[in-house]
């Protein structure tokens, strides 16, 4: 349970460093993700990490292409380093504070996704992000995609994220 609580104050820490703070704090990021590779992680959770940490990137990338985020301080639709820090930092939760995501009734698979889109309406709230479809559009669709993220997730990592 310590550890758990652990990972989910220094994820937070990270997100509202890099949210708040902007590109400066990627190196609390990097600490955050080195730390967890070095003191926390298995061999299966490392590459995991890397798989999914690319993916989310990918996605939200593709979500910045298509006109979903938005980022008004780039004059390409490309994603701030920020935000490439906060992908560094999420799949470091992935097997431990989010395991809830995994453990149980797929139910809930639907709740972390509609929570993982909260986080971007906050998240523009706070930072150099915009949602030009407005929130409740945004909303709809970061919770499929985060619903579909979530879905390949815990079919295809069975092993490493339950």
């Amino acid at each position: 349970m310590r550890a758990m609580l652990f990972n989910i104050v220094g994820f937070q820490l990270v997100w509202f460093a890099l949210v708040l703070g902007g590109d400066w704090f990627v190196v609390a990021a990097l600490a955050w993700c080195g730390w967890h590779l070095r003191s926390t992680a298995d061999s299966v959770e490392r590459k995991q990490m890397l798989i999914w940490g690319t993916v989310g990137l990918s996605i939200d990338q593709l979500l910045t292409f298509v006109g979903v985020l938005q980022f008004p301080e780039l004059a390409l639709p490309v994603l701030p380093l920020w935000f490439v820090g906060l992908w560094l930092a999420f799949p470091t939760v992935l097997k431990h504070s989010l395991r809830w995501v995994w453990s149980g009734h797929p139910a809930l698979t639907v709740v972390g996704a509609m929570g993982a889109a909260v986080t971007y309406v906050g998240g523009a709230r706070l930072a150099p992000l915009e949602l030009p479809l407005g929130d409740l559009q945004s909303f709809m669709i970061l919770t499929v995609t985060w619903l579909l993220f979530f879905s390949v997730v815990r079919r295809s990592a069975p092993k490493a994220i339950t």
